[in-house]
């Protein structure tokens, strides 16, 4: 296998990959609240939706299964791969991209990359088996109440917590309906 390739494949993991996001929360919580990355990271999410592939393969898993199709369909190059969006692929917003189904009947998106060294960008499929669709703000509310909880070892189902974790955003606070925000806390994995 060309690592090279590979490493041409970009997954956002740490938005889009449920295992990688709870990896991710740990790991920062193990750091400690001084720590910023994560909040300057929330930050960069965005404002739109998101979608979160929440099954059971590896970012690994998904590359490779991307690597196979790359290499079956001889496009294991930037001007192979982008010569075949533009002819094969449907066009969007951002340009051109294809669907591919996964072994595990989950759906992901192949776009153009940003370089010719990270040319094929991955992300879930909307509405697709083993994905979920979120707000960016929801996403970067839970997780960063996740993250508070696990610091202080208090639930992240708290207003005054989820609030905080608003605040620490810049986003306005909440008062009730907060149902996405505890939907995504239960996928990450928190009970009530």
């Amino acid at each position: 296998m060309n690592e090279i390739v590979l490493e041409s494949i970009i997954c956002n993991a740490g938005k889009h990959h449920l295992k990688t996001i709870l990896q991710n929360l740990h790991s920062y919580a193990e750091k400690g609240e001084k720590d910023s990355v994560l909040k300057e990271k929330l930050r960069q999410a965005g404002d739109g939706v998101m979608d979160i592939y929440e099954g059971e393969l590896s970012i690994e898993d998904i590359k490779k299964e991307v690597w196979e199709f790359l290499q079956k369909n001889q496009l294991c190059n930037f001007e192979a791969y982008k010569k075949y969006l533009e002819s094969q692929g449907s066009i969007k917003r951002h340009g051109y991209y294809t669907n591919l189904e996964l072994s595990d009947h989950s759906i992901v998106t192949l776009r153009m990359g940003e370089t010719e060294d990270s040319f094929v960008h991955v992300h879930p499929g909307r509405h697709t088996p083993h994905t979920f669709r979120v707000k960016a703000n929801t996403f970067k509310t839970a997780a960063f109440a996740a993250f508070l909880g696990l610091c202080r070892k208090k639930s992240p189902y708290d207003l005054d917590l989820v609030n905080e974790s608003r605040m620490n955003l810049e986003l306005s606070p909440v008062t009730e309906s907060i149902d996405a925000i505890y939907f995504l806390l239960e996928k990450f994995g928190f009970l009530r």
